[in-house]
C-alpha cells in the first residue's frame, strides 16, 4: 500500500522540478543582461516557493485538514517555520542588502567572495535550521511514521500525505546544494564581467 503514495508525491516533485527549471531558466534569460547579477540570483527563489509551497500543502496542510487528533503539533512546526522561513530567504534574495550585494565584487571586496558577506551565512543558517527543525518535529511523532497502520491520528491514507513531510527535508538538502553553487557561479559571473567590461553584466 506505501508505494502509489509515494509514487504520488515524487511525480508530483517531478512535475515541480520541471516547472522550477523551466521558470528560472526564463528569469536568467529575462534578465542576463541586467548590470546587477544580483536580479539574476535572485531567481532561486522560484524553486523555494514551488518546493516548500507543494510539500507544505501536500503534507502538514493536507493532514490538519483531517482533524487528526495526534501529531498535530508536528504539522503546525513544519508549517510555521517553514513560512519564517521562505520569508527570510526571500528578503535575502531580493533586497539591496542581501544577496545581491553579496554576489557584487564591487561592493563586496572579501577574500571569502560571497562567503565574507553576512547574508550568505544567514541564508545557510535560516535553511539550515528550518530542516533541522522539520527533522526533530517529524522523528519525535507519535502515530506519524513509517509503515501500517496506514492513518495518523485517526487521518487515513498516511501513505499519501506522510512522504511530503520528508520531502520538505529533502528539499532543504537540494536546496542548500543548488543554493551554494548558485551564488558561487554568480559571483563568479559578476567578476568575469568586471574584469572584461567594468561593469557587472
Amino acid at each position: 500500500r506505501p508505494y502509489h503514495g509515494l509514487a504520488s508525491t515524487r511525480c508530483h516533485a517531478l512535475n515541480g522540478g520541471f516547472w522550477a527549471e523551466f521558470l528560472w531558466n526564463l528569469w536568467i534569460i529575462v534578465y542576463y543582461g541586467d548590470p546587477s547579477t544580483g536580479v539574476r540570483l535572485a531567481g532561486i527563489s522560484i524553486p523555494i516557493v514551488i518546493f516548500n509551497a507543494g510539500m507544505l500543502f501536500g503534507g502538514p496542510v493536507n493532514f490538519l485538514a483531517r482533524n487528526p487528533t495526534k501529531d498535530r503539533g508536528v504539522a503546525q512546526a513544519y508549517i510555521l517555520v517553514s513560512i519564517f522561513a521562505v520569508e527570510g530567504l526571500l528578503l535575502l534574495n531580493h533586497a539591496w542588502f542581501g544577496i545581491r550585494e553579496a554576489v557584487n565584487p564591487v561592493k563586496n571586496l572579501s577574500p571569502l567572495g560571497p562567503y565574507g558577506h553576512w547574508s550568505v551565512l544567514a541564508w545557510n543558517v535560516i535553511l539550515v535550521a528550518q530542516a533541522m527543525v522539520c527533522r526533530t518535529a517529524i522523528l519525535g511523532a507519535q502515530e506519524l511514521k513509517t509503515g501500517p497502520p496506514w492513518s495518523a491520528g485517526g487521518a487515513d491514507h498516511k501513505e499519501f500525505f506522510y512522504p511530503r513531510f520528508w520531502g520538505q527535508i529533502y528539499c532543504c538538502y537540494g536546496t542548500f546544494v543548488s543554493f551554494n553553487l548558485w551564488v558561487v557561479g554568480n559571483w563568479m559571473w559578476a567578476s568575469q564581467g568586471v574584469a572584461e567590461r567594468g561593469w557587472l553584466g
